[in-house]
């Protein structure tokens, strides 16, 4: 799994922007995950989420608070290659089953008498998820669904999900000339390998959209940017607020 979380405490960093990109490179990085523990913060509007991993960036637990007041925690506990998460939100409880190389190869996800769902991915010989099958049942009622996934340059560009309500697709656009820093935090904590560089806009089949741009503040804080079709903006700041 791609260990490029710690880039978050950027020691150097060459950066530029441009009408048509907006390039974020980065450079010098000596920091090597070792046995200690690392904090990860983020925070948008009125929402703070606090992840914990251990060693080598092994997540243990995500703490999200609203307006400062605990909202949800989930908690991964690990057996051998099944992770198990659950939420103190409600009674979900998502099952991780990994291969060798610790991506998922299926995700099974259950609540007693509400459903039981289980994820199967496919992935190609690059290492990427070309597909993704949902099968189970919500509420006694049997529920199936399939996702396929287009990539270029190991960027994923295009998703296409079908099931009982039909078709809707997702098309990807990326800044080729900036890696996705945030990869690592993503893998981590999804178990899902991620695309290579910073998303640049995602446009759904229903014409709605998001935009993404990124900067590092005067703080040293990563700040993304979403803005969406109707001019909405939204701004997510991570950070690493601990080492030990």
């Amino acid at each position: 799994m791609k260990n490029s979380l710690f880039i978050l405490i950027i020691i150097a960093f060459i950066s530029s922007c441009s009408k048509d990109d907006n390039s974020i490179k980065t450079e010098g990085i000596p920091f090597v995950p070792s046995k200690n523990l690392y904090v990860i913060e983020t925070s948008e509007d009125s929402l703070r989420t606090v992840y914990s991993f251990s060693n080598f960036w092994k997540i243990l637990e995500i703490q999200t608070y609203e307006n400062e007041v605990p909202f949800e925690k989930n908690t991964f506990a690990t057996n051998g290659l099944i992770i198990t998460k659950t939420s103190s939100k409600n009674n979900y409880v998502y099952k991780y089953y990994l291969n060798k190389k610790g991506y998922a190869d299926s995700l099974n996800i259950s609540k007693v008498g509400y459903l039981n769902l289980m994820e199967k991915y496919t992935y190609d010989n690059l290492g990427f998820v070309i597909k993704k099958l949902v099968v189970g049942q919500i509420i006694n009622v049997p529920y199936y669904e399939e996702t396929n996934y287009i990539y270029q340059n190991s960027n994923l560009i295009k998703s296409e999900q079908k099931n009982d309500n039909g078709i809707y697709s997702t098309e990807f656009e990326y800044y080729t000339d900036s890696t996705n820093i945030m990869a690592g935090t993503m893998e981590a904590t999804t178990f899902l390998p991620q695309s290579k560089n910073l998303i640049r806009k995602e446009t759904t089949s229903d014409d709605t959209f998001k935009s993404y741009t990124y900067n590092i503040d005067d703080d040293g804080n990563w700040v993304t940017t979403v803005t969406n079709e109707l001019d909405e903006v939204n701004k997510i700041t991570s950070k690493l607020i601990y080492i030990k």
